[in-house]
């Protein structure tokens, strides 16, 4: 049996570059010298890093297209023949109404504030997600499965829609306690537009019955 095509989402690239390379459509990371970019720290981008190789290194997977907000890098970034990364953008308004609503929900779920979002910001948040759904879509029809990371990609679920399963992988905490109202209804609508939702403690499992969702999850 051949292995799953792969198509992974996350915020983080796993690579960032030191130099603009936004001119070049495809480039091969054996053509540049390792000043023209590095491997980003983070716990997203490392854990998927070892894991990617680990899945390819045992045929679990066949090939692994990853996508990433990237400004200034390359659209298409050869690792390996059945490794590959693909950077997006957008424009410095939308970056900025983007990180907005991003921070405004990283708040709320943090519980450490509970201002609501505005339209001007979450018009930021909704074009990031479907940039990044349009380049996925667009890229391949033949991925097996999407795993989407984290509370930046919450409308790809339902962008994806039924083309291929998508899974959440949400890495913080939830505890729809901390959530106002607005933002509680927000999370609890995209995470049912995946098939399903993985998070890391039994307490985030039980943040989600309590919540009231009715999808498939794990911890």
């Amino acid at each position: 049996m051949s292995g799953l095509k792969l198509g992974i989402v996350s915020q983080t690239p796993l690579i960032r570059f030191k130099k603009q390379f936004e001119k070049f459509d495809k480039i091969n990371l054996r053509d540049l010298s390792e000043e023209d970019y590095s491997y980003t720290v983070g716990g997203v981008t490392a854990m998927e890093k070892v894991l990617s190789e680990y899945l390819l290194e045992n045929k679990i997977t066949s090939e692994i297209h990853w996508f990433s907000l990237n400004p200034g890098a390359p659209r298409h970034v050869i690792l390996s023949n059945n490794f590959h990364l693909y950077n997006v953008s957008l424009p410095h308004n939308l970056l900025t109404q983007y990180t907005s609503f991003k921070e405004t929900l990283w708040n709320n779920i943090h519980g450490i504030g509970n201002r609501s979002f505005n339209l001007r910001d979450y018009l930021g948040y909704l074009h990031h997600n479907w940039k990044l759904t349009e380049n996925v879509l667009n890229t391949s029809s033949d991925f097996d499965i999407y795993v989407i990371h984290d509370f930046q990609q919450l409308l790809m679920g339902n962008f994806i829609g039924p083309s291929k399963p998508a899974v959440l992988r949400w890495h913080i905490p939830f505890i729809p306690e901390y959530f106002n109202k607005q933002i509680k209804k927000f999370i609890l609508n995209s995470f049912e537009g995946f098939d399903s939702v993985i998070v890391s403690t039994k307490r985030d499992l039980e943040g989600l019955i309590r919540v009231g969702f009715r999808g498939h999850a794990y911890q």
